[in-house]
């Protein structure tokens, strides 16, 4: 009997690739099949249950098994591969809301690397740390919020955030240091005054404007 699941009649079928130990809903839940398994004492029967649900690059994932092998596999390509069927050679299974966590078929389609751009781009979703401006203002939140916090204010993944500090966060308190120490009580009186923009400060005390944006938000947070 098909159970309701979000609004939308849940069915299943076999994962691709697994059809005798798992099984993938429409609604993008995974789930182990019942199987008899060897032990000390003779077979028993291991119950299925719902597969965890864990995240990687802001994507859901789930480990599946097979004879002590297992693999980490995106959910979003396990619906895909059952429900709508074999990827076309190359070719990305797309978001068409854009929500990596909306899993339900109706939101997939498959798509080229091209394709998956440009609807990302005309259905206005870029994603705020792709521009310069935001990448600056999370390295420059580094040091004064916790990730979690850096997560909710820009809207992006614990990935994007930990990669945008690797890159970009070391470099930018080096620039200041640099400056005398006069020169920088000048620059924080400035800041302070908030009659400038960033890129009329960078401009005048030779630093970059990812310089001022983390003397911004360390003040903010004192």
């Amino acid at each position: 009997m098909p159970e309701k699941h979000s609004n939308t009649l849940e069915q299943w079928r076999p994962v691709v690739g697994y059809e005798d130990l798992y099984e993938v809903s429409n609604t993008g839940r995974v789930r182990g099949l019942d199987r008899w398994i060897g032990g000390p004492h003779g077979e028993r029967l291991w119950p299925g249950r719902e597969k965890k649900i864990s995240r990687r690059h802001d994507y859901p994932v789930v480990g599946l098994g097979r004879e002590n092998t297992w693999v980490a596999w995106d959910v979003h390509v396990l619906v895909a591969a059952a429900w709508i069927g074999p990827r076309p050679e190359g070719h990305d299974v797309m978001h068409l809301n854009h929500k990596r966590s909306d899993n339900r078929v109706a939101n997939l389609q498959y798509g080229t690397a091209s394709e998956n751009c440009l609807a990302t781009y005309r259905d206005g979703n870029r994603p705020p740390i792709h521009s310069k401006e935001a990448k600056e203002a999370i390295a420059a939140a580094r040091g004064h919020m916790t990730i979690t916090q850096t997560c909710r204010k820009f809207k992006a993944g614990r990935y994007s955030v930990r990669k945008i500090w690797a890159e970009l966060a070391p470099d930018i308190r080096g620039k200041t240091d640099k400056l005398p120490k006069a020169r920088r009580e000048e620059l924080l009186q400035a800041i302070r005054k908030g009659d400038r923009t960033g890129v009329d400060l960078a401009a005048e005390f030779g630093i970059t404007t990812a310089a001022v944006s983390y003397w911004k938000v360390k003040l903010e947070s004192t």
